[in-house]
C-alpha cells in the first residue's frame, strides 16, 4: 500500500456504511484461463457478507462455481477537489472499499428468500411479492470476506 494511502483509511464503521449505501459495485472473477473477469452488479450488504443477485448461467455465475476467488469493489465519487491553479493540482475525492474473499452460489432456501428481499428493498421494490417458483430461477451469489480494507482521498 502507498504510505500516503495508511494515513486515509476508512474505519470499520465507514466501510460497512459505505456497503450498506452505494447503489453498486464491481465483482471481479477468475475466467478459466486464469484472466481476470470484473462485472458490475447490484448487491447488498447483510450479516457481513455481500450478496449478488441475477441470471444462473454466463459467464459470473460459472467463474464463481469453478473458482470462488474474487474481489468486489464500491467507489463513491465525491467531486474534484482543486489544491491549486495548475491542473496537476486536481484529485478526486471518494470513498472506496475493496473485498477479497470467496464466493459460490447460495442454495439454502430461506437465505435465498431473503436475500431476494434485501435486495427487492434496497432497490426500490419493497412489498412486492417473489414467488418461490420465480426466486428459484434467480442466481444468488455469496462472497464471504477475507479481508475488507476502505480507503478515500480528498480529504484535509
Amino acid at each position: 500500500m502507498q504510505p500516503n494511502m495508511q494515513k486515509h483509511q476508512l474505519t470499520e464503521e465507514e466501510r460497512a456504511q459505505l456497503l450498506k449505501t452505494a447503489a453498486d459495485g464491481v465483482l471481479a472473477t477468475v475466467n478459466a484461463d486464469g484472466s481476470p473477469y470484473g462485472v458490475p452488479v447490484q448487491f447488498v450488504w447483510m450479516d457481513g457478507r455481500i450478496y449478488i443477485h441475477g441470471r444462473a448461467a454466463g459467464q459470473k455465475y460459472e467463474n464463481v462455481q469453478r473458482d470462488g476467488r474474487c474481489t468486489f469493489t464500491v467507489y463513491r465519487n465525491l467531486g474534484l477537489l482543486m489544491t491549486g491553479e495548475t491542473a496537476c493540482r486536481t484529485t478526486t475525492k471518494f470513498e472506496s472499499v475493496i473485498v477479497t474473499g470467496k464466493a459460490g452460489p447460495v442454495t439454502d432456501e430461506t437465505l435465498r428468500q431473503r436475500v431476494v428481499r434485501a435486495i427487492s428493498d434496497k432497490y426500490g421494490r419493497a412489498g412486492v411479492a417473489f414467488p418461490p417458483e420465480a426466486v428459484a430461477r434467480i442466481g444468488i451469489i455469496e462472497v464471504v470476506p477475507e479481508t475488507v480494507t476502505g480507503k478515500y482521498g480528498g480529504r484535509f
